[in-house]
């Protein structure tokens, strides 16, 4: 797309427009894994290889585990990390793992990922101030202080990849703390 953008096939709202499409997109299905994994485990249908046999108790029949996980609800927010995810684990998990496991650089990555993906998808006041409060103190051009521009962007001159490849490389990397 950026060659696409280069060669004046496209212009900047559609390229951004990509980078969001594709940013909420991954991030929509992180999300899916934690709670993929999260039932799984719980139900016993999958196991951690790290963390075997952590469940506090056995929910009976396997088929209420969603039921009495969700408490009547029809979805539930697995982001933010620490405020969702971390306290629903420690109900179900000896020590919450694995999902207390990440270390305090992904959790607090996950934080600045997830106030990015609610900048794109809500453009809230608070959303926004978030996201302004994020990229506050980082060296970014005017148009690179929108979501999409800073997904856009690459951290520093030279570097071989964007915002968006850095978060889609750490997600990949904290499903795989999580998946062991």
């Amino acid at each position: 797309m950026e060659t696409a953008l280069s060669a004046g096939h496209i212009d900047v709202p559609d390229i951004e427009q990509v980078y969001v499409g594709l940013y909420l997109d991954i991030f929509t299905d992180f999300e899916a894994t934690i709670e993929t994994l999260f039932l799984g485990l719980l139900d016993g249908s999958l196991y951690s290889r790290t963390y075997p046999n952590t469940r506090k108790a056995r929910i009976q029949p396997v088929s209420m585990t969603r039921q009495i996980v969700f408490m009547g609800r029809q979805y539930l927010d697995w982001l933010p990390y620490k405020e969702e995810t971390i306290p629903r684990a420690k109900i179900y998990f000896v020590d919450g793992r694995p999902f207390t496991s990440l270390t305090a650089t992904q959790k607090s990555n996950l934080d600045d990922y997830c106030s990015i993906r609610n900048a794109l998808a809500h453009k809230s006041g608070s959303a926004t101030t978030k996201f302004q409060a994020l990229i506050s103190g980082l060296p970014l051009l005017p148009a690179q202080r929108s979501p999409a521009g800073y997904l856009r962007s690459k951290p520093y001159s030279g570097s071989p990849q964007t915002q968006y490849q850095i978060a889609v490389l750490e997600l990949a990397n904290i499903t795989r703390v999580l998946c062991q």
